[in-house]
């Protein structure tokens, strides 16, 4: 009815200016039959037309209230802003915690690439910063974000070897349920919980089936946005540097028969294979028949998920989680970097169908992963490569004694949970100058959420190179 129609405030205060202009008139034509009952007529309806456009007007009041209040808000935690990865004050942020004791809020600078490497023992709380992490980075949200973010791509890596659990990540489809971590969000950030639009959860094409059951059997029917895609993509993708770290080559020293070899890959370009790579290596006669079982071994492997006709950008796409799921029976330990090292060089590299975006790649649990200095090596020169393209690496695990130093000295962010061992804080302290002096015990009694972050690079000159200790937020999605 009109007297319900209260979003129409501009229109019901015009029809009702034109109905008080008609009584008059309605009035001089008082000696015409009918013309009492088309004046009470005309009376109720402007009643009832005013009542609804003054009500409009009050709710229309009150929403531009809320919006001057929240834009009052949102300035003033702008103004309190201390940011990581910056040493000003930059155009686009993401919301990461706070400072302790102070409460001052923490954001990370979305300009320019990052390393970030966390270590904590479970529970500690580098799973749900990593989320919080990456629910800031995919789309724009008031008091989580600036008001605009650079088009952004997320793609995080699940190992389980065991094969046996799903990726807690998609979780995160749904908002979050906790009340505490609702109340704080409501409380501090003026934030509701709300789950990720899109998820794209990757796996080996012979697991599609089963992966579906699993899913199904954990959370019901497939959840809106989610998607599930088999992990498939033409070799020529993986670029120079993930066939160096599938060959086993330290790619600042690959010798020369290997060269060759990658030479010749280099020239089939597009029309690179397994096939063709494989009938490569074994023509060799310079590379040694160890080495050739090596490489031949990891070309056996890729044969699951190499499909010529595939495209590397249906797997990412801005806007959308991504996790590529290594995790099976099929997998060896040792098979797990390699291909881990090869995909980030190929998805760090430009997407013709996309265009320029940023990407957040992350590895979580990188202590269960093993592998020869050369395929650590051959990390360490994606992971500068990542941060030169302006694009953001995390890494994160239990501990980090596999991370090899020349890739710790790349971090521009140590963040160090809760840790248990004595021994793998030191070896973060040998690696990181900003831990020196501080003592284990403060470590040990650390509690969930909380972490001391060494920043290389900081808008306040006191929060560079130094042990800020910072308490993540929990992130909007569930966990």
């Amino acid at each position: 009815t009109i007297e319900d129609d209260l979003g129409q405030g501009l229109r019901l205060r015009r029809a009702s200016a034109l109905l008080e202009a008609a009584i008059p008139r309605a009035a001089r034509l008082g000696a015409q039959p009918r013309c009492a009952r088309v004046l009470q007529s005309l009376s109720r309806l402007t009643m009832a037309l005013s009542e609804g456009a003054y009500r409009a007007t009050e709710e229309q009041r009150a929403r531009d209230k809320e919006a001057e209040e929240q834009e009052a808000r949102l300035s003033a935690l702008a103004a309190r802003l201390c940011y990581l990865g910056s040493t000003g004050v930059p155009p686009r942020w993401s919301h990461l915690g706070w400072l302790q004791p102070s409460g001052a809020p923490l954001a990370l600078a979305r300009e320019g690439g990052q390393v970030i490497l966390a270590a904590g023992a479970i529970g500690a709380g580098k799973s749900p910063a990593l989320l919080a992490l990456l629910e800031a980075a995919l789309f724009p949200r008031p008091a989580l974000t600036s008001a605009t973010l650079p088009p952004t791509a997320a793609v995080v890596f699940h190992c389980d070897l065991t094969g046996v659990t799903l990726p807690e990540l998609l979780h995160s489809l749904r908002p979050n349920d906790r009340e505490a971590d609702r109340a704080l969000l409501a409380q501090a950030l003026w934030t509701e919980p709300a789950g990720l639009p899109r998820l794209r959860l990757v796996v080996p094409r012979d697991q599609l089936e089963a992966t579906y059951a699993r899913v199904r059997a954990e959370l019901g029917e497939l959840p809106a946005g989610l998607s599930i895609l088999p992990l498939a993509f033409p070799l020529g993708a993986l670029g120079a540097l993930g066939l160096e770290s599938l060959l086993g080559v330290d790619p600042d020293d690959p010798p020369r028969y290997l060269q060759e070899v990658l030479a010749e890959a280099q020239e089939l370009g597009e029309e690179l294979t397994c096939g063709a790579l494989a009938m490569a290596i074994e023509a060799s006669a310079a590379i040694p028949e160890w080495l050739k079982e090596q490489a031949l071994a990891r070309l056996r492997l890729l044969e699951r998920i190499e499909d010529p006709r595939a495209d590397l950008w249906d797997l990412v796409e801005p806007g959308v989680l991504t996790v590529v799921n290594l995790s099976g029976r099929w997998l060896r330990r040792g098979e797990a970097l390699p291909l881990i090292v090869a995909l980030l060089n190929a998805f760090a590299q430009h997407s013709p169908r996309h265009g320029a975006f940023q990407r957040i790649l992350a590895v979580d649990e990188i202590n269960r992963l093993r592998g020869a200095p050369a395929l650590w090596a051959a990390l360490t020169t994606t992971a500068r490569q990542i941060r030169h393209f302006g694009s953001v690496l995390w890494l994160s695990g239990q501990d980090l004694l596999n991370v090899p130093e020349e890739l710790l000295a790349l971090a521009t962010q140590l963040l160090c949970f809760r840790l248990r061992s004595p021994k793998l804080f030191a070896h973060l302290q040998r690696n990181s100058a900003g831990l020196a002096r501080v003592r284990f015990s403060r470590i040990s009694r650390l509690r969930p959420g909380h972490a001391l972050v060494v920043a290389a690079e900081a808008s306040q000159p006191e929060l560079r190179g130094r042990p800020q200790l910072i308490y993540v937020r929990p992130p909007s999605c569930a966990h």
